[in-house]
């Protein structure tokens, strides 16, 4: 079951969804909230008007299924102690945020696994199927001091800690996708060549995760740790060209991109400093 303690003056606990949640606050004004769905999360709220919260969605089909979203909002744990501060995790599995001190943020965002088994109709355009990895896993943002921001955008398994007077740490990432399409053919006749088709067109997109295994501090005084990255792509299209019916052979399309933003470290230490990873 679901547990909430709340103590003090205007303080808010409650674990009204999900199973296995608990949210205590203790002090004046502070909310510890477990929202919408989620299994396993625990939200602390301790001081003078702080906010812990998680927010889960509910999996949607079962495995095997034609469409499969996986259940987000689970096992995370989200403490804020002191005055103004905010730990909150927003969809995403395991991850841990923490803000002390005097108006921190701690955050996580992730997004649910998606996969369709079968195709699914796009209009008069054919039809897709693939999948959608999981982002927001396994997170660890941390936030000490006054005005300090930890942050974590559709990442997985990165540390960002930022402590002491209005620093920030972030990494933000973008999910893995392997799409495949069925094409209605394309009539081509509009390129100046009356009659020409291309037909059984078929088409893939894989784009690899970003925004993981990074490691972002920033300590001191206005210092700034950052992971951005761009995702791998690979895409490829296929089809028959005809010119009038009759069949000119086919035609091949493929692309390819290396990943950037996974397996970096940044550092910043001391005063109005900057250590950024970009497309790295």
């Amino acid at each position: 079951g679901n547990g909430a303690l709340a103590i003090g003056l205007n303080n808010t606990a409650s674990s009204e969804f999900g199973t296995n949640n608990v949210s205590t606050a203790i002090g004046i004004g502070n909310a510890a909230t477990a929202l919408i769905a989620g299994n396993g999360n625990k939200n602390t709220a301790i001081g003078l008007n702080n906010t812990a919260s998680s927010t889960g969605l509910v999996g949607l089909g079962a495995a095997g299924g034609p469409l499969v979203i996986d259940s987000s909002g689970n096992n995370n744990t989200n403490t804020a102690f002191g005055i103004g501060n905010s730990a909150t995790s927003l969809l995403g599995n395991g991850n841990k945020n923490t803000a002390g001190g005097l108006f921190n943020q701690a955050t996580s965002i992730g997004t649910p696994g998606i996969t369709a088994n079968v195709p699914f109709p796009i209009g008069n355009l054919g039809s897709i199927s693939g999948t959608i990895d999981p982002t927001g896993d396994n997170n660890t943002n941390t936030a000490l001091g006054f005005g300090n921001v930890a942050l974590t955008a559709l990442g997985n398994n990165n540390n960002n800690f930022a402590a002491g007077l209005l620093n920030q740490a972030a990494t933000v990432g973008t999910p893995g996708v392997d799409v495949d399409a069925t094409l209605a053919a394309l009539d081509l006749s509009g390129l100046g060549i009356p009659g020409l088709d291309l037909a059984s067109v078929t088409a893939g997109v894989e784009a690899d995760p970003t925004g993981n295994n990074n490691n972002n501090i920033a300590a001191g005084i206005f210092n700034q740790a950052a992971a951005v990255g761009t995702p791998g792509v690979n895409a490829d299209l296929a089809g028959l060209l005809s010119l009038a019916g009759i069949d000119l052979g086919s035609v091949t399309v493929d692309v390819t991109a290396d990943a950037t933003g996974n397996d970096n470290n940044n550092i910043a230490l001391g005063a109005a400093n900057t250590a950024l990873t970009v497309f790295g």
